[in-house]
């Protein structure tokens, strides 16, 4: 593994060290044994599971996050098991679950519940995914209650609410030209987000940082979403930060509405 831009910090930190109190092989020692650990965190696997109903968009807001290729279908669900993606490389390791969509089947529902409290009870941060203009709540707030919460420790701090599609919100329509949500649609997107935050903090004490509206599709405010995730990171956000691999959102703008263009 290579530490390649963690190099110059550590470096800067080693000549810190006071050479008065801390001798040359000490410095090295500690440099060393420093050194070590951002390997070792560079190598352990950030684990993010990512949750929520069929249809809102998960698969598609995993590819767009981390640039992988998983099967995308809007005719069926997509995902029957729990898809794991490990991504090894000069990022680091990152461990990705995409989790069936709950309220699918009654069939499968326990089976779903109890693969959900095995992997939510392994991760490091879990990204609850809606469809911004869904308000269908009462599901989304008893697995918050009777499964999230109790197969993560201190939720609270350890989950992003993303709420994906804002480009389909009503009224108004999306502006392809600029790749920005209308006037009108910016307004019930803020609307949304309230409503969102109220519902949720029922049953988890989540402030309205940890509530994203964002487009897979669109690439509309992944950074933000992503942003979100770091600060729910329980280790060194930097490690996260290592392994992002978002799509490009200035790719979807009309290249007249671009800074250098206007």
């Amino acid at each position: 593994m290579k530490l390649d831009k963690w190099d110059h910090l550590l470096e800067k930190y080693k000549a810190q060290l006071d050479t008065s109190k801390v001798s040359d092989e000490d410095r090295d020692k500690v440099f060393g044994l420093l050194k070590q650990k951002v390997m070792e965190e560079l190598d352990r696997p950030t684990h993010i599971a990512v949750i929520g109903k069929t249809g809102v968009g998960k698969t598609s807001t995993i590819n767009s996050l981390f640039g992988t290729d998983w099967e995308i279908s809007h005719v069926r669900a997509a995902t029957k098991e729990e898809q794991v993606f490990i991504y090894t490389g000069e990022r680091g390791r990152l461990k990705i679950s995409d989790l069936p969509g709950f309220g699918e089947d009654i069939d499968t529902e326990e089976r779903y519940r109890e693969m959900y409290r095995r992997v939510l009870g392994e991760c490091d941060v879990a990204l609850f995914v809606l469809k911004a203009d869904s308000r269908d709540m009462l599901d989304v707030q008893r697995m918050l209650r009777d499964v999230v919460g109790k197969s993560i420790s201190n939720l609270s701090k350890r989950i992003v609410v993303g709420l994906n599609q804002v480009d389909l919100v009503q009224p108004g329509q999306w502006m392809d030209g600029p790749n920005i949500p209308s006037r009108e649609q910016a307004k019930s997107i803020e609307r949304i987000i309230r409503e969102r935050v109220k519902s949720i903090k029922k049953v988890c004490a989540i402030v309205p940082s940890q509530v994203v509206a964002y487009s897979a599709f669109k690439r509309y405010r992944l950074v933000q979403l992503f942003e979100a995730m770091i600060m729910c990171t329980t280790g060194e956000a930097w490690v996260l930060d290592a392994k992002k691999n978002i799509a490009d959102y200035l790719e979807l703008i009309d290249p007249e509405y671009l800074p250098e263009n206007l």
